[in-house]
């Protein structure tokens, strides 16, 4: 701290010595205003400096911004019918779920082998349905399901494809 800033300080605790506790407050704002503060930083010096609030950037972040936005592929040849058939025979409720149900759609189909966020994106878009916020961020968290290759695709394993199989539609158990 600067000479001047202290001066100020002990300024404003001497003024508010004789003032009732529950004024101080009002007298500290009144007298702050009062004040030639020359230590107060400019207009300029506080857009320069950056927010206590703003959140650290994450290198995910970086990445998700250099690879843009999801796309719905219109080379994709994709039956809309058969895939919707399909999903609601599985009815799943996760958006791991539904990355699961799209990939063994995809692949048992012979559309594609290994799939990535675009033709997952394509497909929700055939469904009408909301994608998450972070596409990417689904195949990671879904990592016992899928695996992914050198090209950043993704390949349903067999522990994913087996839950497609087996366990889509969850079974409800009766009431009791």
């Amino acid at each position: 701290m600067d000479d001047q800033l202290l001066s100020d300080i002990a300024k404003v605790a001497k003024a508010l010595d004789g003032v009732p506790k529950d004024l101080r407050p009002v007298a500290f704002q009144f007298l702050l205003q009062r004040i030639p503060l020359q230590h107060a930083p400019t207009k300029d010096a506080r857009k320069a400096t950056p927010s206590t609030r703003a959140r650290p950037k994450s290198p995910a972040g970086k990445a998700a911004r250099r690879r843009g936005r999801p796309r719905v592929l219109s080379s994709l040849k994709i039956p809309k019918s058969e895939l919707t058939k399909f999903y609601d025979e599985k009815k799943p409720q996760t958006h791991q779920e539904r990355y699961a149900v799209m990939a063994c759609f995809l692949q048992d189909g012979a559309i594609s082998n290994n799939v990535d966020v675009d033709e997952i994106y394509t497909c929700y878009s055939l469904l009408n349905k909301r994608g998450p916020k972070s596409m990417d961020q689904v195949f990671r968290d879904a990592d016992r399901w899928f695996e992914r290759d050198e090209e950043s695709r993704w390949a349903l394993n067999h522990v994913g494809r087996e839950y497609v199989r087996f366990d889509l539609p969850k079974k409800t158990s009766p009431p009791k």
